[in-house]
């Protein structure tokens, strides 16, 4: 048991202490030298005490009992024979080191790409074990960050800590120095003991570099990059065969078999290929030692690469529904450069983003956001398809064409969606010494015989033109059934949002009254100064 303190400094209050006493005795005189001391006494106790609260006093209790944790790598990078000798190390160590006095504790965790506790801490000698049996984990990686906050979450609070690592040092995963760091601020010793390496060459096959999209017919080269871990000046070339397979589906093919020789280093055996059937398809390459003692490791002789064998460019035309084969001139130059061309209306286009991910490109052919002239063929491309043709070129790489015209453009009802956002151009003319200030006032029948498609008919239209006005010019909204009502007062459109939640709150019911909705309307439009008024009644 020891006595600590959190904020050591303010014990320099104690120093109070004495002038204390030397006032007490002067002013405690008269009270007898017995009955002064105790006074005096129970003050310096009071202090003290107010101090010591005031420094965090602490009393800990010390122990010297020691839990430690042995970590060992068992990752693919070391072999069956090093592993039992890592194994029998550490049952060595417990039996001569262990104080069994003190009743010390030891266990075991295992790791690789993830981390198992093998022999939680155990106040005996460890049994001597063939292997592990108990240890699931996958041994493709080796993880020792992972590890390390396992072996610190599982050994008791109330004893000293120490963590032994086994390993040869080839970590995968993981950031291990961040965290060793913390463990040996917390107090926790770190031993390491190199594992054992494998003797002998190795030859690993890292890559196979292929293009990860290429075109039906088009010819391209595939590289096996290769590296013999091997003295350049003391060794060998390593002979030995190569295989690269091909596999599509449940299809394989045999593209390459053929005996090589590599040398120390580097090596880079290409292959030239070509694919005329378009699907995704997997290459294989696989090295096979002509002597096991030219290759220590065989885990790492394999590499696999994807490619995706596209057929004919193509392209996704969408042109008016209005007016069909007006681009068919298009489509055909393009075919005449070997393009396959897919039209479609715009008003039974794409539905859904994975329909897009069969084009290559999308053209839209001076589509209006919004066209029709009755409730029987009003259409509009909704929000939701302007977000997939978006998304399909700034996050999945496909082309996005749109062509001008007459219903195009701002003139087309695409100002301020994201379709504007995603083109490199404005949509309106932003200088405001050529825009002309319009004013529009919209004139709606809201008399009970609107009710229904009608009536939502109505108000999705007058949404539509609301957006499609510029922030300088004028909008106005007036309903009318036996009574004529002003939803929106005539104001400029720069504060359009709360003018939206106004159109959609309109309902129907009551006579028909029109006339003096349009004076209303007239006598409005007369008031305000604008190049263009215009009213329109629905």
């Amino acid at each position: 048991m020891r006595l600590g303190f959190d904020h050591p400094g303010y014990l320099w209050l104690l120093a109070i202490l004495p002038l204390m006493w030397w006032i007490g005795m002067r002013r405690f005189a008269a009270l007898g030298y017995f009955r002064a001391f105790i006074a005096i006494l129970i003050r310096t106790l009071v202090v003290t005490a107010v101090v010591a609260a005031i420094a965090g006093i602490q009393i800990a209790w010390i122990t010297d009992r020691m839990t430690v944790m042995y970590v060992l790598d068992q990752s693919d990078s070391i072999d069956a024979d090093r592993r039992d000798e890592m194994l029998d190390y550490v049952v060595r160590s417990v039996r001569a080191h262990r104080d069994k006095q003190r009743d010390d504790l030891a266990g075991v965790i295992v790791f690789g790409k993830d981390a198992s506790i093998e022999v939680p801490p155990f106040n005996d000698d460890l049994p001597r074990l063939s292997r592990f049996e108990g240890a699931r984990i996958r041994a493709d990686a080796s993880d020792l960050e992972s590890a390390l906050k396992l072996a610190q979450s599982s050994m008791p609070s109330d004893t000293l800590q120490r963590i032994v690592i086994v390993t040869d040092g080839n970590q995968t995963t993981g950031q291990a120095q961040s965290i060793a760091k913390r463990l040996a601020s917390a107090g926790i010793g770190i031993d390491v003991v190199p594992a054992p390496t494998q003797s002998g060459a190795d030859v690993l096959v890292e890559k196979i570099d292929l293009p990860a999209e290429v075109r039906r017919g088009q010819p391209f080269e595939a590289r096996v990059v290769m590296t013999n871990f091997a003295d350049a000046l003391k060794s060998e070339p390593v002979r030995g065969r190569l295989s690269i397979t091909r596999t599509m589906g449940n299809d394989e093919e045999l593209l390459l078999d053929e005996a090589i020789e590599l040398v120390p280093g580097k090596n880079v055996i290409p292959l030239r290929h070509t694919i005329d059937r378009p699907a995704p398809y997997t290459f294989e390459a696989k090295f096979t030692p002509e002597g096991e003692a030219d290759d220590a490791r065989s885990q790492n002789n394999r590499a696999i690469a994807f490619t995706d064998v596209r057929g004919k460019s193509r392209v996704l035309l969408v042109e008016p529904w209005n007016e069909p084969d007006a681009w068919k001139w298009f489509a055909d130059q393009l075919r005449d450069e070997e393009i396959e061309v897919v039209v479609q209306p715009s008003n039974a286009t794409f539905t859904s983003l994975a329909e897009l991910q069969a084009y290559d490109s999308v053209v839209l052919a001076n589509i209006p956001r919004t066209s029709g002239d009755s409730e029987d063929s009003l259409t509009s491309v909704s929000d939701q398809q302007i977000e997939m043709l978006v998304r399909n070129t700034q996050q999945l790489g496909a082309g996005l064409l749109m062509i001008g015209g007459p219903e195009a453009f701002g003139a087309g009802g695409w100002t301020g969606t994201l379709m504007e956002e995603a083109m490199p151009v404005d949509f309106e003319i932003k200088n405001s010494v050529v825009s002309a200030v319009g004013a529009l006032m919209l004139v709606i029948d809201s008399s009970g015989s609107m009710s229904g498609e009608k009536m939502d008919l109505c108000k999705a239209a007058a949404r539509e033109a609301i957006k499609t006005l510029r922030s300088s010019d004028y909008v106005g909204v007036v309903t009318f059934d036996s009574q004529t009502r002003e939803v929106v007062p005539m104001q400029k459109v720069a504060g359009r949002s709360h003018m939206i939640p106004m159109v959609s709150r309109i309902s129907p019911g009551g006579g028909t009254d029109m006339f003096p909705a349009m004076e209303r309307g007239f006598r409005t439009l007369r008031q305000v100064s604008a190049a263009a008024k215009h009213m329109i009644v629905l």
